[in-house]
């Protein structure tokens, strides 16, 4: 059974939906016993201290510690984890206080270029995003190994590639070590949803998790979608009078906000919905800044950063790691001491 889950997973992995230390996360079994005996849980063990900001139990990547922060995976009034209403990695490098008020611009440019950039995305793939706001994310089952390649072909294109914080790394916006801290914040957060489905669908958390995966690789998809449908709603009047094919301006003629949009572009053909995506851009004033909200990702925090990190090798072959010391604005840059 693991095998298969595994290799069930394999699929994801295969075309970047899933990392391998997700699916560590989620099929390592218990240990077995010898031949014969029965399975003995080892002996509980004394309480011991807080671990440091980075330890093996963080499960984090890299070498970068995972920074201190306000949780991505909270609680809503039903007692279960919040969905995220933006991307995990938005949110986690404005509660990352290794990313201090200089990043913001940089930031905001780049979520405007990403918008832009998933916008012409969207409009070659409108159909297989309709495909997807059916449901079948969430009726996809690991058993069904067909189904779920399908779903993750339907998948692949509305995928924004690279990540946000894997973009602005490339680009020198962040050191290594701030980048892998804020992976550090998102991956703690799917690891908190992982739990909590194991606890809420103990017989069949992995298709849930499964689905949570696929959802969340397609979120930027759909958040640029909903922002070209505000801003269509937000100039109705103005999109009626562009050049729309007459079963488009029929569809639109009783619009009042961006769900009904939404609505009635459901109704129409592959051309026609292109068309009124693309009348939507062609209003701006310039058609290639997309009306992005910035967002203050240095609000009460300083600019700062961090030294490398020190690893260690204990007499027992466990890994201590030494997190690297914390340089501010003025500082001077200096290696930290092994320990």
């Amino acid at each position: 059974m693991i095998r298969q889950t595994t290799q069930r997973l394999g699929v994801l992995a295969a075309i970047g939906l899933i990392g391998a230390p997700a699916i560590a996360q989620v099929t390592t079994p218990p240990p077995k016993a010898d031949a014969g005996e029965a399975y003995t849980p080892p002996p509980k063990q004394a309480a011991q201290a807080a671990p440091s900001a980075r330890s093996p139990r963080d499960r984090t990547v890299g070498t970068a510690p995972t920074p201190r922060h306000r949780p991505l995976a909270e609680l809503g009034e039903d007692g279960f984890i919040r969905p995220l209403k933006r991307l995990p990695d938005e949110v986690a490098l404005v509660r990352n206080p290794y990313i201090g008020p200089s990043k913001s611009k940089v930031i905001n440019d780049l979520r405007i270029e990403r918008q832009a950039r998933m916008e012409r995305q969207i409009i070659e793939n409108i159909d297989l995003l309709m495909d997807l706001e059916t449901g079948i994310i969430d009726q996809i089952r690991l058993a069904d190994i067909e189904g779920m390649q399908q779903v993750a072909r339907t998948i692949q294109p509305l995928i924004a590639d690279p990540s946000l914080t894997h973009e602005l790394k490339q680009r020198g916006a962040l050191t290594r070590i701030q980048a892998e801290g804020n992976n550090n914040i998102v991956r703690q957060y799917q690891i908190a949803v992982n739990d909590e489905l194991k606890e809420r669908y103990p017989d069949d958390n992995l298709d849930y998790f499964m689905r949570f995966i696929m959802n969340e690789s397609i979120k930027e998809a759909r958040l640029a979608y909903q922002l070209m449908l505000n801003e269509g709603a937000s100039k109705i009047n103005e999109l009626r009078g562009q050049s729309l094919s007459p079963n488009a301006a029929s569809a639109i003629a009783g619009v009042t906000d961006a769900a009904s949009l939404r609505e009635a572009l459901k109704s129409l053909s592959f051309e026609e919905h292109q068309g009124v995506l693309r009348a939507i851009i062609a209003m701006r004033e310039n058609p290639t800044i997309p009306p992005v909200v910035p967002i203050d990702f240095g609000e009460g925090k300083t600019d700062q950063t961090m030294t490398e990190s020190v690893r260690t090798i204990r007499p027992d072959g466990g890994v201590e790691i030494k997190p690297g010391a914390i340089i501010k604005d003025g500082d001077e840059e200096e290696a930290p001491s092994g320990g």
